[in-house]
């Protein structure tokens, strides 16, 4: 984990953790829509994907991890 703690990949902190990597790095911030070649999605609309998916409390955990992540690569 980003702040050293050791946990086993198979739990629910570093499934949590990977989630919000894959967020911060793979998503855009913004999607050009124009462009049909190649749908994507934005990072807000992934994370409110989430709350239709896995409710409002999973989606705050995600959006936080993701702020989190943000802060300590600025």
């Amino acid at each position: 984990m980003p702040d050293g703690t050791v946990v086993g990949s198979y739990s629910n902190e570093y499934r949590a953790y990977t989630e919000a990597k894959w967020v911060l790095d793979k998503l855009p911030v913004t999607v050009n829509r124009r462009r049909k070649s190649t749908p994507q999605i934005s990072r807000r609309d992934y994370i409110m994907s989430v709350i239709d998916k896995r409710g409002q409390e999973s989606a705050n955990e995600l959006a936080a991890m993701v702020t989190k992540l943000w802060k300590l690569n600025k």
